[in-house]
């Protein structure tokens, strides 16, 4: 087989697997196991079965987290039509203003190799984002061990393109407007497992107006609440 047609071959099959596992992780992180928590005992009365007594989280109550990401461009507009996929990671503050809904702020760094593997020095190598959203978050069955959320937010983009030799080239900020939804899983009183799946849409200004690029990213992790 030509080498070409074998580096192509290589390219698709590394942008295919990655997202066929992220249409896999969607599911997951959406349909996780979610185990109906037990109600507190009664004073004096027997402990719940599994052990778990059903933890509400109140008014005011600061999580913080920290996830694993893996994304890609699905679409080749903007800056998908020369990158592809790749790894990053996520921290992020969210306040319970109730119940059922919290405020969050977020910080992103992604990196998305290109989609053709750079030969020459001046070749594009990857791009890497710094990604600031405040966001909202609705919660779901939030007397269950495995709650659901929607979240919605918007922010900023930060990006540089790095080159096969080092240099670095900057395209400018993008404004940014995601969408997404994910479980948590409590583990302990203070500790969740946290998966979830956004999609996120960088418009920037161009030549012929905005130009947009379709990104999703997959994300697993934890989050620290501040109190029991």
């Amino acid at each position: 087989m030509p080498l070409f047609r074998f580096e192509h071959l290589v390219r698709s099959t590394r942008t295919w697997m990655g997202r066929a596992a992220l249409g896999a992780l969607v599911a997951v992180a959406w349909t996780a196991p979610a185990g109906a928590q037990e109600a507190p005992p009664l004073p004096g009365g027997p402990p719940a079965a599994d052990g778990w007594r059903a933890r509400i989280v109140r008014e005011g109550t600061v999580a913080i987290g920290g996830q694993a990401q893996y994304g890609t461009f699905f679409a080749r507009t903007g800056f998908g039509r020369e990158f592809d996929a790749g790894p990053g990671m996520a921290i992020s503050l969210r306040y319970r203003n109730s119940r059922e809904s919290a405020l969050g702020l977020t910080f992103q760094a992604q990196r998305m190799d290109a989609a053709e593997d750079p030969v020459g020095e001046f070749d594009q190598e990857s791009i890497r984002s710094i990604v600031t959203t405040f966001d909202y978050y609705q919660y779901f069955r939030v007397k269950h061990r495995a709650p659901r959320y929607l979240v919605a937010g918007a922010g900023l983009a930060q990006t540089r393109i790095q080159l096969k030799d080092g240099e670095v080239t900057f395209p400018g900020d993008a404004g940014v407007v995601t969408l997404g939804g994910g479980t948590e899983v409590w583990w302990k009183r203070w500790i969740t497992f946290d998966f979830s799946a956004r999609y996120y849409l960088f418009a920037q200004s161009g030549d012929n107006g905005l130009d947009l690029s379709h990104n999703v990213q997959l994300a697993a992790g934890v989050q620290l609440y501040t109190s029991k």
